[in-house]
Formats: C-alpha cells, sequence, structure tokens
C-alpha cells in the first residue's frame, strides 16, 4: 500500500510540474495526438493476431505449435511498416501549430520506437497466454489492460 501511495503522489507531483513548465500545445500535442499513434500502431499491428491465437486449441499437435510461435512474430512484421508510415504521415499532415513545435519531429519519431520496442515483446506475452492457464492468462490480461 505504501508503495501505491508513493507511486501516485510521485505520479502527482510530475504531472504538477509538467503543468507548469510545459505549454498547453505540448501538452495536448502529447497526451492525446501522439498517444494516438502509439496507440493505433499498436492495436493495428498485434489485436488481430493475439485473438486469433487465443482461439488456437490447447490440445493441439507439435506442427500447430510451431505455426502458433511463428504467427507470434507477425505483429513485429506489421508493425514496423505501419509504424514508419504513420510516422511519415503525421509529420506530413500535422497541422502547422504542431509542426512548429520544439522537437516535433524527433518526438514523432521516439513514439515511434517506442511502439517498435513494445512490439518486440509481443512474441514472448503471445507464447505465455497460449502457453499458461487461465488463471494466470487472466491476471495477465487485466494487469495489462491497467
Amino acid at each position: 500500500m505504501a508503495l501505491q501511495l508513493l507511486s501516485r503522489g510521485l505520479t502527482f507531483i510530475l504531472n504538477q510540474a509538467l503543468f507548469r513548465l510545459a505549454s498547453p500545445t505540448a501538452i495536448g500535442a502529447a497526451s492525446i495526438q501522439f498517444d494516438l499513434i502509439l496507440s493505433t500502431i499498436l492495436f493495428l499491428s498485434r489485436e488481430g493476431v493475439r485473438n486469433a491465437l487465443l482461439r488456437v486449441s490447447k490440445d493441439s499437435d507439435r506442427n500447430t505449435r510451431i505455426r502458433r510461435m511463428n504467427l507470434a512474430f507477425l505483429p513485429i512484421g506489421i508493425g514496423m511498416p505501419l509504424a514508419l508510415a504513420t510516422s511519415l504521415l503525421y509529420t506530413t499532415y500535422a497541422g502547422s501549430e504542431m509542426k512548429l513545435q520544439p522537437y516535433f519531429r524527433q518526438a514523432i519519431t521516439i513514439y515511434a520506437l517506442a511502439a517498435a520496442a513494445e512490439l518486440f515483446s509481443e512474441p514472448l506475452y503471445n507464447v505465455f497466454v497460449s502457453r499458461f492457464a487461465s488463471i494466470y492468462r487472466t491476471f495477465l490480461i487485466s494487469w495489462t489492460e491497467l
């Protein structure tokens, strides 16, 4: 409980410092538009594969397990070009007020790299979910939604 209180207190203090130091446009860009880019990349590249892998039966033969493992790497192949395309499209079609923000292109690049880094852990998540019992799966799914 003390750790949770400390974590929330630290988050509150850092958010207050951010609100006092950054402009409203910069906060809006980071908290809404850049997070939308990140969520779009991750959703389009991994959710279909996750749902397909969850529907595969547990008592399957070796061939099916190998196919499942190969399919677990598909979000990386989908996500990399998607991250590149999304970041290029956003930098092209963003409003002029957004483009005038300092470090705009660097921020978009960092968000695209963050999406790529998260996609590299996706095969491990898919293997974990497909191999462990439903109680661990329920715990993990609820943990990732926090």
